[in-house]
């Protein structure tokens, strides 16, 4: 194995555990957090996670949520928020994955970078710039991964942006946005749904607060303390997290959170892997994976899993 691999691999694990500690309940600023995560693929990068409805011809026609992170060398001071807000902004805004993807794209999960997956064209000049036209990167990765009914379209969408001088680390880091996207897929479609609700799913900061501090141990009593608020107005967050999250007791609320009882994701029956793809982006699952340069990377699972990740 060569140090590169040894790195990818460690990236790969890295990833993965803080894809672990990501909410397992609709927190409302789950996308920007899950950016955060992804970001770190291509360190120091950009990066928009977005929860949408992707057409075939890769127009998202609805948009669920959206979140945005940049690099910490950047996000502090007045700059930095501006440029946060801004890129934010940019991912409400979103109305193109950036490229076509293929019917088994939709149905099993897409990444690869941005040139790749529109034929080798420049994707400046493409739907793909649409958010990046300010920043001018490199290079630029992306990724669509299905939630819940794939017939309906309904898909986690990825856009990382690194601004390295190193054209070819978007092409090297590729594979591991391809490892570890059906497991935010999963995580997502736990703290999501499989089929999107409306805003009353949503967890308000305030209520995000309550629960982070219930699955701690910590009584209504001591939370309101630690707020600055009345007991009465601590215990009217709790019930309506008991609505939200569709828990009976306090047990099953805190079992929630941790993402230890989902049941909105169905059983599994084996592996998550990757096929391989050949030329023409066409899939032949009974070969072993193959990564290949200026190619698609495209996932395939069997259905998700009740189990949740480990944290």
């Amino acid at each position: 194995m060569t140090s590169a691999d040894q790195a990818s691999f460690a990236l790969v694990a890295r990833t993965t555990e803080l894809i672990g500690g990501l909410p397992a309940v609709a927190a409302i600023d789950w996308c920007d957090r899950a950016a955060d995560v992804i970001a770190a693929i291509l360190e120091p990068a950009y990066a928009i996670v977005v929860v949408g409805t992707v057409s075939p011809e890769g127009d998202l026609t609805r948009q669920e949520a959206s979140g945005a992170s940049v690099p910490q060398s950047t996000a502090s001071g007045n700059a930095g928020r501006a440029l946060a807000g801004s890129l934010r902004s940019a991912s409400e805004r979103l109305r193109h994955v950036g490229f076509r993807p293929t019917d088994d794209g939709l149905r099993f999960g897409i990444c690869g970078q941005a040139s790749a997956l529109n034929d080798g064209r420049n994707w400046r000049s493409g739907p793909a710039s649409a958010v990046w036209s300010g920043l001018h990167p490199t290079d630029v990765m992306l990724g669509v991964y299905p939630l819940g009914d794939t017939s309906q379209g309904r898909s986690l969408v990825i856009q990382i942006a690194t601004l390295s001088p190193n054209p070819s680390i978007t092409e090297a880091r590729t594979p591991v946005l391809a490892a570890v996207l059906p497991f935010l897929g999963r995580r997502a479609t736990m703290a999501l749904g499989e089929t999107g609700g409306g805003d009353h799913r949503w967890l308000t900061s305030r209520e995000q607060q309550v629960l982070e501090r219930l699955t701690l141990g910590h009584s209504v009593r001591e939370i309101a303390e630690e707020l600055g608020r009345s007991p009465h107005t601590v215990h009217d967050h709790v019930k309506s997290l008991h609505r939200k999250l569709g828990a009976s007791s306090r047990g099953e609320l805190v079992a929630r959170a941790l993402g230890h009882i989902d049941g909105a994701v169905s059983t599994i029956d084996g592996p998550v892997r990757t096929p391989a793809v050949r030329p023409g982006n066409q899939f032949d699952p009974e070969e072993p994976p193959i990564v290949s340069h200026q190619r698609t990377i495209a996932m395939t699972a069997r259905p998700l899993s009740a189990k949740p990740l480990s944290r």
